[in-house]
């Protein structure tokens, strides 16, 4: 195969236990993943989901008419990226579409722009992901709208790269391609390639639609009701609005040090009194302050 994408699904959320399959305007937030990712031209949609979680999900993702991926116990729940390995080595692609369960406005032409792009770039780029206008990679926000794009020989290096028993290397293997963009920054390597988001997407650094409670997916519906162009010039609402609170959930504090805020003070431009307001959980303006790790507004 050519091209397959997987999803990433759990039941588990702190935050909103069983959200995936909570009902948006008609249907489970998974299963709009599932069918926005069927409706592109990937060959094959899987979903990969921790063995703790099997029962609670493998009826309703067999019933959406994909495979449910699920493997032994000895894997723990945050290692995506080993699911990732063994649902890939099953069918061996060349690339792999990589989506995230709780984004049930996934944009199904982005997955198809990916694709197309596999087409045509080099040998050397293992990598495809999306950038905004001022240099953020989508990546590194919960924008809830693109998917990425990692070869299968990257998806294997990667693995045997970042150990299973380093507690500083957990954020690589929960986020399955972290380690290689950022390898990629650290050596200057030009093994990835990044697309311009659309300008129609451009809001949603500033708004992340990714379902993280209950008060965001209420407002998320409200917003996706109307047809696509009124969706795009309607201001989603304050409530979707990236918080500092969501923002540090994508910044990878135990990979080098254990406080977040000595992390953002060591690795950053921001200020002292920046700094001072991120604490107090003021709710921010999005733009790259490091590395597409940090995301603050002044």
């Amino acid at each position: 195969m050519e091209v397959i994408a997987i999803i990433q699904a759990r039941w588990n959320s702190e935050r909103f236990p069983g959200k995936i399959l909570a009902d948006f305007d008609g249907k489970t937030i998974l299963r709009r993943v599932i069918d926005a990712t069927k409706a592109s031209d990937v060959e094959l949609t899987a979903v990969a989901v921790p063995s703790s979680d099997r029962k609670a999900l493998c009826d309703a993702i067999w019933e959406a008419g994909v495979p449910c991926w699920s493997f032994p116990n000895n894997l723990a729940d945050d290692d995506v990226l080993s699911r990732f390995v063994r649902g890939a080595r099953l069918v061996m692609p060349k690339w792999i579409i990589r989506v995230c369960g709780d984004c049930p406005l996934l944009w199904t032409e982005g997955i198809n722009r990916l694709i197309e792009a596999t087409k045509t770039v080099g040998d050397h780029i293992e990598y495809i992901g999306w950038k905004y206008s001022n240099g953020t990679k989508a990546v590194t926000v919960p924008n809830g709208v693109f998917a990425e794009a990692v070869s299968y020989e990257a998806l294997l290096r990667i693995d045997k790269d970042v150990p299973l028993n380093q507690k500083y290397q957990a954020y690589h293997r929960e986020h399955v391609t972290s380690r290689l963009y950022e390898w990629a920054e650290e050596v200057a390597s030009d093994n990835c390639l990044w697309l311009d988001v659309p300008d129609e997407w451009e809001f949603t650094q500033r708004y992340g639609l990714a379902i993280d409670t209950k008060d965001n997916l209420k407002c998320a519906v409200e917003w996706h009701k109307g047809d696509t162009a009124q969706r795009r010039e309607r201001k989603p609402p304050d409530v979707l609005k990236l918080t500092v609170e969501g923002i540090t959930k994508y910044v990878p504090t135990s990979r080098e040090v254990e406080d977040t805020w000595s992390f953002i003070a060591k690795r950053s431009d921001m200020s002292e009194k920046l700094i001072e307001n991120l604490k107090v959980g003021d709710t921010l303006e999005t733009r790259l302050a490091f590395d597409g790790l940090v995301h603050v507004a002044e």
